[in-house]
């Protein structure tokens, strides 16, 4: 009798080990996942700040006006124009006329809204509002892989 008594209370214990290491994992896969977003967004939006800073002007933006494509002048001949687009859910930039686009988003993350508002005051250089959603890339649907942010900038271009 006291046998059966051991081996329920080992099954028992057994048994809450084993949920707690599979908690654990799960836990350890949506922290991963939020941090690939995380880091996707920061990576993405950066060099498009930085790009606008630079820029001499933008193209095909004007003040009021939002679009889903970044076109910005530049005074270096090869960066001119710098391009910011979005492809099958890939941040890209191009830069210069014979550029090949570079993506900006890695593979695991996806752009699902991209929009590029200029809404700087009359009289004054362009500022623009950057708004940048990425998701995680999830085709099992499982929840510890799904996670998405939206990502808010805005920079000006210099005088």
């Amino acid at each position: 009798m006291e046998v059966v008594l051991y081996i329920g209370i080992g099954a028992i214990l057994l048994g809450a080990i084993t949920a707690f290491y599979f908690s654990v994992q799960t836990a350890g896969f949506k922290n991963q996942t939020v941090l690939e977003v995380e880091d996707g967004g920061a990576a993405a939006l950066t060099p498009m700040l930085q790009a606008v800073r630079s820029a001499t002007g933008v193209t095909g933006l004007a003040r009021g006006r939002s679009a889903s494509t970044l076109t910005l002048r530049m005074a270096d001949t090869n960066r001119n124009p710098t391009v910011f687009d979005v492809v099958n859910g890939v941040l890209r930039v191009r830069e210069g006329q014979a550029g090949v686009p570079v993506p900006l988003t890695v593979p695991r993350v996806q752009v699902t809204h991209f929009l590029v508002t200029n809404v700087a005051p009359a009289g004054t250089a362009a500022v623009l509002r950057f708004e940048l959603t990425l998701a995680s890339v999830n085709p099992s649907r499982r929840n510890e892989y799904e996670y998405s942010r939206t990502f808010l900038g805005t920079a000006a271009l210099r005088p």
